[in-house]
């Protein structure tokens, strides 16, 4: 177990020596289903959350909430706040639904979806290619507070954007190393894991706490309902703020790409590939660091383990589609590649993808990347007890399938 709390802010420690004693008498964030549903109802004064497939997976996770995750007393309130700003979204979008009749008849056309191994530069990729004017991506603050639907003539001095932005400050203090690790800001391109969670079937909920059966029990759905979902939310984003098409990504993707083929199956799919060498250490920095910010209760190497073994089936899952689906098309993009030569390789997606980088594109592209150059996050396999024969053993099919070098970089 690794000592963390010694290191926190104060005022963090003060509230959650607090937030204990208060709990001693009963006073404490409501994780029951029924109260949960009828305090969000109450909020907005709202009652339908439309179909009810999201029933099954938010009792799983409550379930993991109370008897798995060793929430401290931020962690408890700050997840008790999240599920019902979800709650309310739901309520919300269904309302937008029935007054705005323009959102349902919105067609999501050529999708173009990023996945790969996290830390493979899906994220890099993901910000290049949102450079260019013809391409919509989920901004963080809409997918934070989806109603009522952006419009495009306010869309870059929305009163949300300052909302969000205020709420972000809350976790850059929960968890100050975060964003050095993965940026999270208003104004930036959003994961789709942060819009299936209002369908309560995402990743995020265990990057963000140890939720095991809720996580196990996730991988081993039916992911249909979470991505018709997914689109009904796309539909509601572009109703009053359309493009040529959207650009999404999330590395848990992998996991049931062919439930997102089935809701989008003239959807562009492009995987990034990395040696697994290289990315697991950073993988189980950043699911420590946030957990950490929500439990007094870390077991670092155990989450590192916890992860590998969470990547690996991912990938497993989706070779094994692309293996019985040859016809299906996938860009295959090297991260190596992409670092060296980041403009040439969109050059060559957009070619593949039969689409024109304009000239206008690949200036934005050079400012973004001149003005994003970050340094290298140095993380050591052996402080997450991860040996590289080990690692090679259980991603051997991978390696074989994609002949990374045996190198590991020096920048773990």
């Amino acid at each position: 177990m690794t000592h963390i709390y010694a290191h926190r802010p104060f005022t963090y420690r003060a509230a959650n020596t607090l937030g204990a004693i208060v709990q001693r008498f009963g006073i404490e964030p409501n994780f029951e289903i029924g109260q949960l549903l009828e305090k969000a109802k109450s909020a907005v004064k709202l009652d339908d959350f439309g179909d009810d497939h999201f029933i099954t997976p938010l009792e799983r996770l409550l379930h993991a909430y109370e008897h798995e995750a060793h929430l401290n007393t931020i962690g408890k309130v700050s997840a008790h706040t999240y599920l019902l700003q979800l709650l309310t979204n739901r309520l919300r979008l269904e309302e937008d639904r029935k007054t705005n009749l323009v959102i349902a008849q919105q067609e999501i056309k050529k999708p173009i979806f990023i996945l790969g191994l996290p830390r493979s530069g899906t994220t890099f990729l993901h910000a290049l290619l949102a450079e260019d004017p013809s391409t919509r991506t989920p901004i963080t603050w809409e997918v934070m507070y989806p109603s009522p639907p952006p419009k495009k003539q306010s869309f870059d001095n929305d009163e949300r954007i300052r909302r969000t932005a205020r709420n972000l400050r809350w976790l850059e203090r929960l968890a100050p190393k975060f964003n050095s690790i993965h940026a999270v800001k208003g104004h930036l391109a959003q994961e789709c894991i942060a819009i299936t969670t209002h369908a309560f079937a995402s990743i995020q909920f265990h990057t963000t706490h140890n939720v095991p059966s809720y996580q196990s029990w996730l991988e081993q759905s039916d992911m249909s309902y979470a991505y018709k979902y997914h689109k009904r939310f796309l539909q509601h984003l572009q109703a009053y703020n359309s493009a040529d098409r959207w650009l999404l990504k999330a590395p848990g993707h992998m996991f049931d790409i062919e439930s997102l083929l089935r809701e989008y199956p003239d959807a562009r799919i492009i995987q990034t590939h990395r040696d697994p060498l290289e990315v697991v250490a950073s993988i189980s920095s950043h699911a420590n660091v946030i957990r950490a910010a929500f439990s007094d209760v870390l077991y670092p190497k155990e989450i590192a383990q916890d992860w590998q073994q969470y990547w690996w089936r991912a990938l497993q899952r989706t070779m094994d589609y692309r293996r019985h689906n040859p016809t299906q098309a996938v860009h295959d993009i090297y991260y190596t590649d992409l670092v060296a030569d980041p403009i040439a390789v969109v050059k060559k997606i957009y070619t593949e993808l039969d689409m024109v980088v304009s000239d206008e594109f690949e200036r934005a592209m050079r400012k973004y990347i001149q003005a994003n150059a970050q340094a290298k996050h140095r993380y050591t396999l052996q402080e997450f007890g991860f040996e590289p024969k080990r690692i090679r053993e259980l991603f051997s099919e991978y390696y074989q399938a994609y002949q990374f070098d045996d190198g590991l970089e020096q920048t773990l």
